[in-house]
């Protein structure tokens, strides 16, 4: 059965509309017959009718200005046009809103029963998918823990399940704009709670992003997937806050130690198992630079590599740079080059870059009379509106103030 409401201000056209379709629709039920716009409105919010015939030429609320309200409100009931020849090229230009089709005055009887029949044919195709997406869903909130290890050991073994990881992300609604994968391996090879830690690791991070776990014998793998709010030069700052966060808290709860690794991120499923190698690569570079016969030679390198990465970022400051495009210049991983800036130079990597370009802001500002968009892209920052926030936030003072006081 499908439900309908007619709305029309004459009542010969209701009653002729109700025979014809009582007539020609034996599986479509009437629930109500209005008058006006706004009864309309009422009868469709309060019974959401599967489809409504509106007369455009209505007292009060015209029929084109109650459907475009209702629209507003996402209301699915499907919306029949009932209009004169005369009014139909009005009604196409007036209508920039979502109609199912349209019955002329006077009807003709074919046109209107294939009208009509479209819109129930429409109404079926949507309804069977809803069920069928309701299906599917309820099975993989069933399957929801096996089907998490299975993405995440596919991104492990370089096979990534793209349609698995497409409708998980449906089911729970995530928009996955990018994200990257962390390895973490105990620094002492003590035996772990895996349900202890498990619990931590989601107490954590369900605070603050959509993620996926996986447990083998050594390490523990999590796909981070990064919030779509958080800007592009943030990202990995974020990514490394998040995941110190983690290995702290579980420090604190299960008395281990971690070492961790830190891949690139990325915006693609299918490239993610490129961020699972670099996680395990990191965590190489970390055990070496931290074991004892190699800490002597490790310093040398070390004091190299920030030297290397400063001389880059000073040539290249000016381009879209990050942690990762520098790492892989200088050949060693984003999460040990994060790690060497922050021990020998006190600041994290985007911390350094952003005094950088905030210098060149202010002799910019100071030596020229360039207007804030073109300082922006001279600094790197292709959104003048994020580089102002970046340069207020780091003077105290707007472009327009840092002149004015020089």
């Amino acid at each position: 059965m499908y439900s309908i409401v007619i709305a029309d201000d004459e009542s010969i056209a209701r009653k002729s509309l109700e025979l014809f379709l009582k007539k020609e629709f034996p599986d479509i039920q009437i629930i109500a017959s209005v008058q006006d716009g706004i009864q309309l409105m009422e009868v469709v919010e309060k019974q959401e009718p599967d489809i409504a015939i509106v007369d455009i030429n209505m007292p009060g609320i015209s029929g084109i200005d109650a459907i475009e309200l209702m629209n507003q409100k996402s209301i699915q009931t499907k919306f029949i046009i009932n209009t004169a020849y005369s009014d139909f090229e009005y009604v196409k230009k007036a209508l920039d809103m979502k109609v199912e089709g349209y019955l002329m005055k006077p009807w003709k009887h074919e046109e209107s029963v294939e009208t009509i029949r479209k819109v129930c044919v429409l109404i079926d195709r949507e309804k069977s998918e809803i069920v069928e997406k309701n299906r599917i869903k309820s099975l993989l909130y069933t399957v929801a823990p096996v089907l998490k290890s299975e993405i995440l050991l596919s991104i492990m073994t370089n096979k990534p399940k793209v349609d698995d990881f497409n409708a998980y992300c449906e089911v729970n609604n995530i928009v996955f704009s990018g994200g990257c994968i962390a390895t973490l391996i105990d620094r002492k090879s003590t035996k772990r709670n895996r349900t202890e830690t498990e619990s931590c690791i989601n107490r954590v991070l369900e605070a603050f992003c959509s993620y996926l776990v996986s447990f083998t014998e050594t390490s523990i793998s999590i796909f981070i997937f990064i919030p779509g709010q958080i800007v592009e030069e943030e990202k990995e700052r974020w990514v490394l806050d998040v995941i110190d966060l983690v290995v702290q808290h579980l420090k604190l709860e299960t008395g281990i130690e971690y070492r961790i690794g830190i891949g690139s991120i990325y915006s693609e499923i299918d490239k993610m198992p490129f961020s699972y190698k670099e996680s395990m690569d990191a965590l190489k570079e970390n055990a070496n630079m931290y074991s004892d016969d190699k800490m002597v030679e490790n310093e040398g390198k070390s004091s190299i590599y920030i030297e290397r990465a400063s001389m880059y970022i000073s040539k290249h400051y000016m381009e879209d740079i990050s942690l990762a495009s520098v790492a892989e210049h200088i050949r060693i991983s984003p999460y040990y080059l994060s790690r060497l800036m922050k021990q020998t130079e006190g600041i994290t990597f985007i911390e350094y870059l952003t005094e950088i370009r905030m210098k060149e802001a202010m002799r910019l500002a100071w030596e020229t009379e360039l207007p804030i968009k073109d300082i922006a892209v001279k600094c790197g920052y292709a959104n003048d509106t994020y580089f102002c926030k970046v340069f207020k936030r780091q003077t105290g003072k707007t472009i327009g103030e840092y002149r004015r006081d020089i």
